[in-house]
């Protein structure tokens, strides 16, 4: 036997606006994440010479490493004389193996779907992950200041205009500054 039920339209118009408030809450939440993911922007757009160091350094360790590790493993692989049998499913035995290897070992998330049987290409392996270490933190490090720079800047700005002190590069090579604050607020003032 079926029963009709009758909807209730006023507890189903009040469930919606539940709703409604809910989604509302949550885009209030998603709001104090805007000032941030502007100062990251503007620090990435900041930090494109340090992005293409990145990427120049990972391609060439892709383009030397992978090569070496897939040819020393190639070698490795269907050597007779090694005294215990090498699990050839999870060995390197193309050059995408040795390519995807290499990401994941850069990347340092290392899933251990493949990996080197040789010694010698696990020291390969270990130089490029301690490299790849180095340089991430440098250039992170790079980026994390332009972004604290940025930040701060623009609370000193929020806070207080007048405490901004405005600084030009006159000679870059030796880092020295002049302090062109009062220039620019006399000028302000004859507009």
């Amino acid at each position: 036997m079926k029963m009709n039920r009758k909807p209730n339209s006023f507890n189903d118009l009040m469930f919606n606006r539940q709703i409604m408030f809910l989604s509302v809450l949550r885009k209030v939440r998603l709001v104090r994440y805007i000032r941030p993911l502007k100062y990251f922007l503007l620090s990435l757009i900041k930090s494109k010479h340090e992005l293409k160091r990145l990427f120049v350094f990972i391609s060439f360790l892709l383009a030397c490493l992978g090569p070496l590790i897939f040819i020393i493993e190639s070698s490795s692989i269907y050597d007779q004389s090694l005294p215990k049998p090498i699990s050839v499913k999870r060995a390197i035995r193309t050059m995408s193996d040795a390519c995807y290897f290499l990401v994941l070992l850069l990347t340092t998330v290392g899933f251990g779907e493949t990996y080197p049987t040789s010694t010698l290409a696990n020291f390969i392996g270990m130089l490029a992950s301690l490299s790849s270490l180095m340089i991430f933190s440098l250039i992170l490090s790079s980026i994390y200041r332009k972004y604290m720079f940025i930040r701060e800047y623009d609370d000193a700005q929020r806070i207080d205009p007048e405490n901004v002190r405005y600084f030009i590069y006159e000679n870059k090579n030796q880092q020295q500054t002049r302090d062109i604050t009062d220039e620019i607020k006399t000028r302000l003032k004859k507009i």
